[in-house]
């Protein structure tokens, strides 16, 4: 599949319709080094990437931290372990921990510790299980343990669980994953609990939407609500005592327009969807939270066509997410027909009582220009003509006073 390397162009003028309240554009990792699967996370109020796969597939061991008040990144000393992808990681007491994943020699099982006052790398004992790349990787803030499981080693998809006591520096095997075997799975510690699901599995559609809780006191697992669709190779984690899964790729690891974030509470055993990013969803993006506020960055935009790095990066006030109702209820389904498009475009919409205002449609092409602008009416449907368009894809948005309350995309032959 050819790569080009461009702005989110497409994605990035819709920001300043579809989401202009609550995600902010910024300035994403230094040119050239866009990536997918970098590992990520905060402390003491800057944001770090490490690791991860160019847009040339090439692993890397190069080390970045972001300065929000600035909004710039610097690049550190390379991380000292070997070069990587498909690696993972995630904060402890002050000290981030990463791990696992693999590169052109081989597949990963080790495991290192960062300190960001004295800049320094410390290796840790390597877990006994095989190398993986893909797994499930939380610290339980509450027993000072961290646990890995699931992934895959090449040839197979992976389920067995780990525990990491940071104390002793030591490794135990604990109860298998109870699902079916995966990797890129979706995971995070809230509470005395370990959460895991969704990913990638054997089955024929790939991606998953079960949902697990791991309970290290009596060292079982019990199912939890589906996530609210499958979903696989996205970023996640926890605040304020939620789960968040955000972006990816759903079944047959397609991507989706727009994109998807969910939030899974607890206590309730619920999921809710949020407002996503602006544009389609990301394969492998890196995120990490600062005061209260989610940065959003890296990974692939991978349609049918060439695939599309994502050089900036997004932030969002997560204070949103923890007040929002389902946005799903109160957006429109929007309907595009016929899609190809050779000479017409029809727009329907799903449901007309909630056009009670008068609505404008506007259609961007992949390099963000307005090509049409019209405002959408008999009883809620329109149509424009594509004669003059060339050929590839477009986006589509429906504005009301509110803001945008239904978008689409379609091909034009």
């Amino acid at each position: 599949m050819k790569k080009i390397f461009f702005l989110f162009s497409a994605t990035l003028l819709l920001s300043q319709t579809l989401c202009a309240q609550t995600w902010v554009n910024k300035t994403g990792l230094p040119s050239g080094n866009a990536r997918n699967h970098p590992v990520s996370w905060a402390l003491g109020g800057f944001g770090y990437s490490a690791t991860g796969a160019t847009e040339t597939d090439e692993s890397t061991k190069d080390f970045f931290k972001y300065n929000p008040a600035a909004d710039s990144w610097e690049r550190l000393p390379d991380f000292p372990g070997a070069e990587r992808t498909y690696s993972i990681g995630d904060v402890y007491q002050g000290k981030a921990y990463l791990g696992f994943g693999s590169n052109d020699t081989g597949l990963l099982n080790d495991l290192w510790r960062y300190d960001p006052v004295t800049g320094n790398w410390e290796q840790l004992a390597s877990c006994p299980c095989s190398g993986r790349q893909h797994p499930s990787f939380t610290i339980n803030k509450e027993n000072g343990k961290l646990y890995v499981g699931e992934g895959n080693n090449l040839t197979n998809n992976l389920k067995d669980w780990w525990e990491y006591n940071i104390a002793t520096n030591t490794w135990t095997a604990k109860a298998d994953f109870p699902g079916t075997r995966r990797h890129h799975p979706f995971q995070f510690s809230i509470g005395t609990y370990s959460y895991s699901g969704l990913g990638h599995d054997d089955g024929a559609s790939m991606a998953t939407a079960d949902f697990y809780r791991y309970n290290p006191a009596d060292n079982s697992w019990a199912r939890m609500a589906d996530a609210p669709g499958a979903r696989i190779a996205g970023t996640q984690f926890d605040y304020n005592g939620y789960g968040f899964v955000l972006s990816g790729e759903g079944d047959h690891h397609m991507p989706s327009t727009p994109s998807i974030f969910w939030r899974y509470d607890p206590a309730a055993n619920t999921w809710q969807t949020l407002e996503p990013h602006p544009g389609g969803s990301l394969w492998a993006p890196g995120s990490f939270i600062i005061n209260g506020t989610l940065y959003l960055f890296g990974g692939v935009h991978r349609p049918d066509g060439p695939e599309v790095y994502f050089q900036n990066m997004w932030a969002y006030n997560l204070q949103n997410a923890l007040s929002v109702t389902d946005k799903t209820k109160e957006k429109l389904s929007m309907q595009l027909f016929p899609n190809p498009s050779k000479n017409i475009v029809h727009v329907t919409f799903g449901d007309q009582q909630q056009l009670k205002h008068q609505q404008f449609i506007k259609v961007y092409d992949v390099k963000g220009s307005i090509v049409y602008t019209g405002t959408a009416i008999n009883n809620g449907e329109l149509s424009f003509s594509t004669k003059n368009f060339a050929a590839g894809n477009y986006f589509v948005a429906l504005t009301d006073h509110t803001g945008v309350i239904a978008t689409g995309k379609f091909v034009k032959e």
